[in-house]
């Protein structure tokens, strides 16, 4: 069963998606940090209790991804963060973070391997954010 928490995260990633889809390739394409900072705040409010410590997770494992060059802009790391305050343990960041690195890693090498007109810096990272929330919703893992 999805909490309420969880679905204003998967509206809140569904939107920043298509923001991201549709202004990746722009030349100053950017997402307004109004919405990724009010997700930010809606995710902190509705999960009081376990957001602190899970966004503080959530965001060591985003400067840990920023760091392995997986992830390049501080919009995805907001996202990440505000994903892991919506989590209820470790495990469900933990789960998160292995599918979407592995979601990641593999789009890159897809991308950069077989479109050979988009750079690393072109790709469009929040819908595999939603992507690797979604599965691990799918497989149970969100708790």
């Amino acid at each position: 069963m999805i909490t309420i928490t969880q679905g204003i995260t998967l509206i809140f990633l569904v939107m920043l998606s298509i923001v991201d889809l549709k202004t990746f390739n722009l030349k100053d394409g950017r997402i307004p940090a109004v919405l990724t900072t009010s997700f930010l705040l809606v995710v902190f409010i509705l999960n009081f209790d376990k957001s602190v410590s899970m966004g503080l997770f959530g965001g060591l494992m985003a400067m840990l991804l920023v760091d392995l060059d997986v992830i390049l802009g501080i919009p995805d790391v907001k996202a990440i963060i505000a994903v892991s305050m919506s989590l209820q343990s470790i495990f469900g960041v933990l789960s998160f973070g292995v599918l979407m690195l592995g979601i990641t890693v593999i789009f890159q090498f897809i991308v950069l391997k077989y479109i050979t007109k988009w750079k690393k810096e072109d790709i469009p990272y929040i819908p595999l954010i939603m992507i690797a929330y979604a599965g691990s919703m799918g497989l149970g893992m969100v708790m």
